[in-house]
């Protein structure tokens, strides 16, 4: 099967100078439309506010510029997919309850 234009967004933070560079060379190639949903960015002062427009601060790990705690290893034993999956159904929900009542 074939999906075109699934990708919404792509952000690559820390990437090295190399490939940030490289993808200011060969984005030029691409269609505007993909160029403009892909970002490769090296230092903070780039990825920073780009990540605080796109993540609600509470949802951001404070190591990004946001609210949220750190989580590590020991936050994500026990997960399943099916536990995963369900609290992203409910948040896509609670989002299209929000959009509903704007």
């Amino acid at each position: 099967a074939h999906y075109p234009e699934r990708l919404g967004k792509l952000v690559v933070i820390n990437a090295p100078s190399a490939l940030a560079v490289a993808w200011r060379v060969v984005k030029g190639w691409l269609d505007s439309r993909t160029r403009e949903k892909i970002s490769i960015l090296a230092g903070e002062e780039e990825w920073g506010p780009l990540l605080r427009e796109l993540v609600d601060h509470d949802q951001l790990p404070e190591a990004y510029g946001g609210g949220a705690p750190e989580v590590g290893p020991e936050e994500l034993k026990g997960l399943t997919a099916e536990g995963v999956a369900g609290s992203v159904r409910r948040g896509h929900a609670a989002h299209a309850a929000e959009a509903g009542a704007a």
